[in-house]
This record gives C-alpha cells, sequence and structure tokens, in this order.
C-alpha cells in the first residue's frame, strides 16, 4: 500500500520486513546495501525502527525519513570501510587535532567538579572548616590545580569526541541533552552511555525534535538546551535540514538524497 499523504497521525507503522528488502534493493546508492545478508545488521535496523515506532512524536513521514538519513550519515563505522551498522559508533580520531579529544575534569554547569555517580565534589576544608579555595570560586580553579582544592581520588577526567548516532560532542552538550533526556549527569560521566541505543536514538530523536544541537538555544532547568534549529522547522527542506545537527552544512546534499529514499521507503512500506 502507498500513502501520499506526509501526517502518521498514529505514530510510524511499517512492515518491517518489506522495509528492508526495500532498503537492500535500492539502486546506485552503495551505503544501502552494506547490510548484505548480516543478520546482526539486520537486526539492528528493525531495533531502530522498533524505536521510531514507538516514539510517537515522529509525526511526520518527514520527520521519520531525516532523522534516519542523519543516522545514516553520522552513524558509519570507519573502521569497517564506511558500511553501517546501525549501531552507535564512536568517532575514530584518524589525524583530528579538535580539542574535545583532549581528557576533561568532569564539571556540571556551574563548573563545580563532579564524583563518578555525579554529584558536586565538595572543596577540601581548612582545620577551621574554611574552604580552602577562600575568595576562588571552583570555577575559576583550572583542572591542572584541582588536586589541590578537591580529593584526588573523587576527580575524573573523561574525553568527549563524538559518539552515537549524531556524534554528540563537547562536555557542555553531554551534559545538557543528559537533562534533556532525563539522565541529568550520566552522561558526562560516563560517556560511554551514548553508545547505547536505547540512549543514543533518545539523543537523537529529542534533540532534532527539540533542537538540542545547533542554533540560538537556551537552557531550561530539567530540559536541557532546546530551541534551535529543530525538525520542525524544515519539513521536507532536507537539505537546509542540515543545520539541525551540523551548522557548517556538510554533506547535506548527501544526507537530503538519502532522505528523500527512506520518503519513499517509508510510504511504500506503511502500514496505516
Amino acid at each position: 500500500m502507498c500513502f501520499a499523504t506526509p501526517g502518521l497521525p498514529q505514530g510510524l507503522r511499517l512492515d518491517q520486513d518489506g522495509f528492508v528488502a526495500a532498503y537492500q534493493a535500492v539502486p546506485h546508492e552503495a551505503v544501502f546495501r552494506t547490510l548484505d545478508r548480516d543478520p546482526e545488521r539486520i537486526d539492528n535496523l528493525k531495533r531502530f525502527l522498533n524505536s521510531m515506532m514507538a516514539d510517537t512524536t515522529i509525526d511526520t513521514v518527514y520527520k521519520a525519513s531525516y532523522i534516519l538519513a542523519t543516522a545514516m550519515h553520522e552513524g558509519r563505522c570507519a573502521g569497517d570501510a564506511w558500511q553501517m551498522t546501525w549501531s552507535p559508533v564512536s568517532e575514530t580520531r584518524g589525524g583530528s587535532t579538535a580539542s574535545y579529544w583532549n581528557s576533561v575534569v568532569v564539571r556540571n554547569l556551574a563548573k563545580v567538579p563532579l564524583d563518578k555517580d555525579g554529584a558536586p565534589i565538595e572543596p577540601l576544608k581548612d582545620a577551621h572548616g574554611a574552604s580552602r579555595l577562600g575568595r576562588r570560586h571552583a570555577s575559576a580553579v583550572s583542572d591542572a590545580d584541582l588536586p589541590h582544592y578537591h580529593p584526588a581520588t573523587k576527580l575524573i577526567s573523561r574525553t568527549f569526541n563524538g559518539r552515537g548516532y549524531v556524534q554528540l560532542t563537547w562536555l557542555e552538550n553531554y551534559l545538557t541533552i543528559g537533562e534533556t533526556i532525563g539522565m541529568g549527569n550520566q552522561l558526562a560521566c560516563n560517556p560511554d552511555l551514548v553508545l547505547e541505543h536505547d540512549t543514543a536514538f533518545r539523543i537523537a530523536a529529542d534533540g532534532m525534535r527539540l533542537g538540542c544541537f545547533m542554533g540560538n538555544r537556551h537552557h531550561v532547568e530539567g530540559q536541557g538546551r532546546i530551541g534551535g534549529h529543530k525538525l520542525d522547522d524544515y519539513g521536507k527542506d532536507y537539505v537546509r535540514a542540515r543545520a539541525i545537527v551540523n551548522g557548517g552544512g556538510d554533506a547535506a546534499e548527501d544526507i537530503a538524497r538519502y532522505a528523500t529514499i527512506f520518503e519513499r521507503l517509508i510510504q511504500d512500506n506503511r502500514l496505516v
């Protein structure tokens, strides 16, 4: 059954086997054929589709298509000849000199260091119970000096390179998207949680819906940084929609082409 309308009033409902078969048969797009007959990769794609079908905020074919296209571009595995595994992946460094590869002490948005459980670490006290920070606020203390002011055994350092379905980078983004999806400081303290499917999917879907990645975002307590470029701003304008995740517009035409293909696959395999 083929649907002409883009609305998904009951959310996305797909014939998954039909979708996968059509996905593998896409001509002239090698990345669509990298599932081969690998049952694990096919299961991974179906897992992604199941998560999309469970998310009733994905209420148009355009949104579903662009989420899939973004995951396809951002989630290819460099260690596997840029094949698509439909699992969250970690960025490979290669020759990158981006500073987010540098390990940093994990701090919250107020710049107070956190322990491995995500709780703020209290400054060391002197014999009179006064903070050894004195008049200096924790935000003024460099990572190198922190062990002099805090129990060094509690301090944790992490690297915030790209991970997940949208290649989340930078400590602040791990902090705020953790707040958005209800995980608080957990992602900042344990960034490899972003490599778990459920967490990575929520980051991608909620982040693209609420505008958490790029644009004029503002922090709302309990919601993270929201209000930037989001799916509702672009509809079927798949080229300009690249601004949702990457302001540089890299690969915008390629991703738009993927989204157009996904739109057709979804429409051809919709159940309602």
